[in-house]
């Protein structure tokens, strides 16, 4: 290649970095949101099998039903752990009467004003 063509690619390249791309900083905070969600995703997955497994195993232990409670409770907690991963995922797991706050409809700063209380 020729020094004018260098230049031609050097100075395109430049316009494609500087016009609608991501600026460094928002990719950094977009991929440690990504990040989040995905460490969410696993912790909430892998809590709720743990939390059940140990239910079922509880259960066993007392009524001496071994390993029916055990089962039951583990494939509850797989099946609990993967609706949590995707609740997470489909970013469902706002609390009631957070939503708001979050979308920007309701300021967290001033109380709500209900005018049918006395």
């Amino acid at each position: 290649m020729t020094g004018p063509e260098i230049e031609d690619i050097r100075a395109r390249l430049e316009a494609a970095k500087s016009s609608g791309g991501l600026s460094e900083s928002q990719t950094r905070e977009n991929d440690a949101q990504n990040q989040n969600q995905g460490l969410r995703a696993g912790v909430e997955l892998i809590a709720a099998i743990l939390a059940s497994g140990a239910v079922g195993f509880g259960i066993d232990h007392i009524f001496d039903t071994r390993p029916f409670g055990f089962m039951i409770m583990l494939f509850l907690g797989i099946f609990t752990g993967f609706y949590n991963v995707w609740r997470v995922m489909n970013n469902m797991s706002i609390s009631s009467g957070f939503q708001q706050l979050q979308t920007g409809q309701k300021n967290a700063n001033t109380a709500p004003i209900d005018m049918d209380r006395p």
